[in-house]
């Protein structure tokens, strides 16, 4: 098995764009729902902001965000290009995100909601328009024994450290668990 997480998801946001990925909860019974093409088209316009900014297969990049559509697809634009996610907990202290920063090294930050430096980009949800075709057509940055994630721990165990996890690390365990059960187009 030698595919990235993209190829491995990015086929089954394209087949079937309308169904809904993401009901996002909004208070006062009111919710707003995210589409599996939602997803695909604003990951694509992650990917290709990335590029143009000069970010390449093996830079890490920052994410900072709730868990949600906004966290979904930066990851999938960040692993679109190659690069690695560098996770980084919303709920934090500040100086316990700096701590996670100054271990992981990223070369920029994407964030929704909050914003570590003035030079961190937000991510933003494409809910309509085209898909970035140009991007569409590049292939994923990354095969399955690259790295996909570089995740500071806490140290619950012992010493904080970063954990590295490859593309392969993670697709056989989709994979895997995919297997245990048939999920259909009405399963949450």
């Amino acid at each position: 098995m030698n595919e990235s997480i993209w190829t491995l998801i990015g086929e089954s946001l394209v087949a079937t764009p309308d169904q809904t990925a993401w009901i996002c909860r909004q208070g006062r019974g009111k919710s707003r729902d995210v589409s599996y093409g939602q997803i695909y088209r604003s990951a694509l316009n992650i990917a290709a902001d990335l590029r143009e900014r000069g970010i390449e297969p093996g830079h890490k990049v920052g994410l900072i965000a709730p868990n949600g559509p906004e966290w979904t697809a930066a990851a999938l634009g960040i692993w679109k290009v190659g690069a690695v996610l560098t996770p980084i907990h919303s709920g934090n202290s500040d100086h316990e995100i700096n701590i996670q920063i100054e271990a992981t090294q990223p070369e920029l930050i994407l964030y929704h909601q909050r914003p570590i430096t003035d030079a961190d980009i937000p991510i933003r949800i494409t809910t309509d328009g085209p898909v970035n075709e140009r991007e569409a057509e590049i292939e994923a940055g990354a095969t399955g024994e690259d790295e996909a994630l570089a995740i500071y721990t806490s140290g619950s165990t012992g010493n904080p450290k970063v954990v590295r996890l490859s593309h392969r690390n993670i697709v056989t365990n989709v994979v895997s668990s995919a297997k245990l059960a048939t999920p259909d187009a009405d399963d949450r």
